[in-house]
């Protein structure tokens, strides 16, 4: 079964539950909603347009004019806790002369209409709405007519906007009293900064930091190349002096030479004086180029060195004792002329490296002061603009202070005229959350009920749990006249009166169950499965009782009676249980001791053309098991067959005190009302008996 197939089913059988309790909570508030006053609504608009003059200096409720919120909520408690101000609240409730019960002004926590629900208790107030995307602020008035609901919406928007023009201009006189005390400080500040900068630009001897850097960065790359290049020069110049020197070695007398040369005063003073100049020469090139004048003085002054130092070789050469020809003394010359260039290379190389690092260092503190000065320049410019925002607020601050409360919003006045019905209560929308919680609580309460109910729902979960013992019993089947149109308690007046309503129920509900076919069928059904619990025929003695009360089984005796009758078989049913609905009348009743035989009791029905025998009313005794030899009353009666309609076993002993006697005993149970676990306590009643055989109808009608 499916879970949908199953909600159905619990729904058909609680139907009466759920329209109980629909029509009770939903009409019930409707009717109660008919008690209440009518409450108007009218309604003034306000749109504030401050954010445009509005500075982040104005102490105001937090951003109540920028209508910057995320929430909803938010936008409506701030204009709540303006319009809850004792001031605000007390200029209306005075203007308009609310009062309570006792002539006194009242309470102004209590004119506060923050939902429909406050309205249950309050029949005037004021309430806030923001509309149009908190655009608009709508500030409603709620009261008993059209005219006073106006009334009390205008006054609180007129109230409302002189308490936040008041509370605006007071906070705008703190904001500016406040920016003009932090301008003075501001305007201390830059000037401290102003006379620091200048003191570092004097210590310093710096007008542009970044100037200085950018020029200590060309010096230092120049120096650098300059140093690469000597570097390359004073390279070659030793490879050239190591072949000289080579050649010299070979030849003696040119090795002679060389010594005289190298011992010579004056060509020493003459390399020193070169070795000066081209000194000179690598600082003035870090500043200048070669066609600078004192470049070119220095170079005609080392070219006359040179000469003096080639007269004096040729002059030593020309006293020496032996023959030598020109070439001879050109590579002398060239020979000291490279020592020379080394000398100055290696003294160059040394200067240039030296004033590589000092422009290094130079540049490098030059950046340290860069630092400095970009961090004062900073903070002037930080000040700067708070200077700039700090002036700008004071002006706007001199603008608010002077302006109306008309220039704060735009407003928009409640009219009556507009009003055609009443607020609250709106009894559609009484209905409608009537009518839900109705159809939800009746829901919750059938489910909760079906939760709780342990009672068997399936013929298959019957059929696991009572194998062995089980028989199908009647069908469902919709009962024509199933509801008791008269209360019992005021029928037990009228005796006449309640017999004939039985009457007439007991024979159109016969008449419309034995005309359907498939109810007949399951009562050879349950015929069918006596005979299988009793052997091979049908028992002659057969007692039906139940499991509880009101689970058909005197329905079910009496369907059996009928067709064991219509089928030609002579059959009794001794009705012994105490059952109003159900009974069967007899005609001539006789009143009876113990001692009167049961075969004067059998009356004929009228309504079953059954006989009957019903021994509560024509008998005065109060149990059967009082009247003498009833088990063999019984045996002896000239009748194929006696159906015996017992209360539930586990309310009456009659019916375990004819358990002995019946041939079969069969309990009845009712799908979707009897619990297995009430089975199982009414069927263990049964265990005592020795040769009668039990069985258990599950019944659906």
């Amino acid at each position: 079964m499916s879970l949908l197939k199953q909600f159905l089913d619990v729904v058909s059988r609680r139907k009466k539950i759920i329209i109980v309790i629909v029509l009770t909570f939903t009409l019930l508030p409707l009717l109660f909603s008919l008690s209440f006053r009518p409450v108007y609504k009218a309604s003034s608009q306000l749109w504030m347009h401050t954010n445009a003059t509005q500075t982040q200096y104005l102490a105001l409720p937090t951003n109540i004019s920028k209508f910057e919120y995320s929430d909803k909520n938010k936008l409506d408690n701030t204009f709540f806790a303006m319009l809850k101000n004792p001031k605000s609240m007390k200029r209306i409730i005075s203007t308009l002369n609310i009062t309570d019960e006792k002539e006194r002004l009242i309470d102004p926590d209590t004119f506060i209409i923050g939902s429909e629900f406050n309205l249950f208790f309050s029949r005037e107030g004021i309430g806030v709405n923001v509309v149009e995307s908190g655009d608009v602020i709508e500030v409603a008035g709620y009261s008993s007519t059209p005219e006073r609901a106006e009334k009390v919406a205008n006054a609180a928007v007129e109230a409302f906007m002189i308490l936040y023009a008041d509370i605006f201009k007071d906070d705008a006189r703190l904001a500016q009293k406040a920016m003009k005390a932090r301008l003075a400080y501001v305007n201390k500040e830059l000037r401290k900064l102003e006379r620091r900068l200048y003191r570092y630009r004097k210590k310093y001897g710096i007008i542009d930091v970044t100037m200085e850097i950018e020029e200590g960065l060309r010096q230092y790359y120049s120096y650098l190349d300059l140093v690469h290049q000597n570097t390359k020069t004073l390279e070659e110049e030793k490879k050239v002096l190591e072949e000289v020197t080579k050649t010299i070695a070979v030849v003696p007398e040119l090795y002679l030479s060389n010594k005289a040369i190298e011992r010579n005063p004056m060509l020493e003073s003459y390399k020193q004086e070169i070795v000066t100049l081209e000194t000179t020469i690598a600082k003035l090139k870090v500043d200048f180029t070669e066609a600078h004048p004192d470049i070119i003085a220095s170079r005609m002054q080392i070219a006359e060195y040179k000469k003096a130092i080639y007269k004096e070789i040729e002059r030593i050469l020309g006293d020496e004792n032996f023959s030598r020809n020109s070439y001879y003394t050109e590579l002398e010359k060239r020979y000291y002329d490279t020592k020379i260039n080394l000398e100055i290379y290696k003294t160059t190389d040394s200067i240039l490296r030296n004033l590589t690092d000092i422009i290094y260092k130079k540049t490098l503190n030059v950046k340290k002061i860069e630092l400095l000065f970009n961090k004062i320049e900073r903070q002037q410019s930080s000040l700067n603009t708070e200077f700039t925002s700090l002036t700008k607020g004071v002006s706007d601050t001199e603008i608010l202070l002077s302006m109306s409360p008309s220039n704060l919003a735009v407003l928009n006045y409640a009219d009556a005229s507009t009003i055609s019905s009443p607020y609250f209560p709106n009894r559609i929308k009484f209905f409608a959350i009537s009518l839900f919680l109705s159809i939800t609580i009746a829901f919750s309460i059938i489910l909760l009920e079906e939760s709780a109910d342990k009672s068997i729902k399936t013929l298959a979960e019957a059929q696991k749990a009572f194998r062995g013992n089980l028989l199908y019993g009647l069908p469902k089947y919709k009962k024509i006249f199933g509801f008791n149109i008269i209360p019992k308690r005021l029928l037990r007046y009228f005796p006449t009166l309640r017999d004939e309503l039985l009457l007439l129920k007991q024979r159109n509900f016969v008449r419309k169950v034995l005309k359907n076919n498939a109810i007949r069928r399951s009562v050879w059904n349950i015929i069918s499965g006596i005979k299988v619990v009793s052997g091979d025929t049908i028992a002659r003695s057969i007692l039906f009782t139940g499991a509880e009360e009101e689970v058909g089984t005197s329905t079910i005796a009496l369907l059996v009676a009928r067709e064991l009758t219509v089928s030609g078989k002579k059959t009794l049913f001794l009705d012994i249980s105490s059952a109003d609905d159900w009974h069967l009348q007899g005609k001539d009743i006789l009143s009876a001791d113990k001692k009167i035989p049961l075969k004067d009791l059998i009356r004929s029905s009228d309504i079953y053309g059954i006989d009957v025998l019903r021994m509560k009313e024509i008998t005065n005794i109060p149990g059967i098991a009082m009247i003498d030899g009833l088990p063999e009353q019984l045996n002896n009666l000239d009748y194929e067959h006696i159906i015996i309609d017992a209360d539930p076993v586990i309310t009456c002993n009659d019916a375990l005190f004819l358990s002995a006697t019946a041939n079969v005993v069969l309990l009845t149970a009712k799908l979707q009302k009897t619990s297995k676990e009430t089975i199982e306590e009414a069927f263990s009643r049964f265990k005592h008996l020795k040769t009668s055989k039990t069985g258990i109808i599950i019944n659906q009608i």
